[in-house]
């Protein structure tokens, strides 16, 4: 409010001193500088009516993260608030909102400890929830941006069942109106469910298909909608680095990825993983050619928390966040 009262008494300025001017000059001089000067005034009225406008719009920014359960999509989203509170976007300017900021601390201090975080419920569909200003110019873009952290069993709901009913859940609507989407794919899964990736494939073309019908007489260009393709737990790439036999070992594997407890922190460095990624990538093929070709702005990240590098960054979670932010 206090903003648009500033631009408004800039607005106003201009005009005054055009008037005063065209009063007191004799007529002789009121030709094509008074014009000029009148001409001028009006456009810096209506360019500092525009900004104070601009001042006052806050923009909505949403992001779905779709997966299965236990898929780690709140260990995802904890890491992407932990490296903002790191403050490397320097440009940025966050605000948490509400429970936010109970939630997230809490269950950053569980991640330290390597305990396990509480699966999320119907009362946490939109917990998620931080203020965002992007300077531009001199002025900033604003924006309250939601993370919608869904529970497993509506995602498995969206992109496994059919039928009118599912256009009137809390968790399709919101998904269908997001601006960024995530998909989970869990990598303790890819290595221990021989059946998982014929699931999961089916579950995001699926999952795509829907929105993609959404939106098709829409108003907003599903184009410009960034799509990240997340592999979750994928500190396992470092542990099969350097426990070859950990691959050949499901149920090792399965306990890595569902224990009770998180497993402990590895270093890694890229090279160790690179051949992994490639592999899987490979294995995705499909799947990702076909959801570049439906966004200009698709990503395919390996994440984990629990992989860092030498200066400390969690492996993936920057380059999710630097896709995420609102542009």
């Amino acid at each position: 409010m206090i903003e648009s009262l500033k631009f408004m008494l800039i607005a106003i300025i201009p005009v005054i001193v055009g008037l005063i001017f065209t009063i007191s000059s004799p007529l002789q001089v009121l030709s094509i500088w008074s014009s000029m000067i009148i001409v001028i005034a009006i456009l810096i009225t209506l360019l500092a009516y525009f900004l104070g406008f601009r001042s006052t719009l806050i923009l909505r920014h949403s992001i779905g993260v779709i997966g299965f359960p236990q898929s780690g999509k709140t260990t995802i989203i904890t890491a992407v608030f932990n490296e903002l509170f790191k403050n490397r976007f320097s440009r940025y300017k966050f605000v948490l909102r509400g429970n936010t900021i109970d939630r997230v601390n809490e269950d950053i201090s569980k991640l330290e400890v390597g305990g396990k975080l509480s699966p999320t419920t119907d009362q946490d569909l939109f917990a998620y929830r931080v203020d965002v200003n992007i300077p531009f110019l001199f002025l900033s873009n604003k924006y309250k941006v939601e993370i919608g952290d869904c529970p497993g069993e509506d995602s498995l709901q969206f992109i496994e069942k059919h039928g009118e009913w599912l256009h009137h859940t809390p968790f399709f609507k919101w998904v269908l109106e997001a601006d960024v989407f995530i998909f989970i794919i869990d990598l303790s899964l890819h290595f221990s469910d021989i059946d998982y990736h014929a699931k999961i494939v089916k579950a995001i073309r699926t999952a795509w298909q829907y929105i993609h019908e959404y939106h098709i007489e829409g108003k907003k260009n599903i184009k410009k909608k960034p799509i990240l393709f997340v592999f979750s737990k994928a500190d396992l790439l470092v542990r099969f680095h350097f426990e070859e036999s950990l691959q050949k070992n499901p149920e090792d594997i399965k306990t890595i990825g569902f224990g009770d407890r998180f497993p402990n922190k590895v270093e890694y460095r890229k090279e160790m993983i690179d051949s992994f990624e490639q592999d899987i990538c490979q294995k995705y093929n499909d799947i990702i050619s076909y959801l570049e070709k439906e966004t200009r702005y698709f990503s395919i990240h390996f994440a984990s928390y629990f992989a860092s590098d030498q200066n400390g960054n969690k492996l993936g979670i920057d380059n999710i966040l630097k896709n995420i932010l609102p542009r």
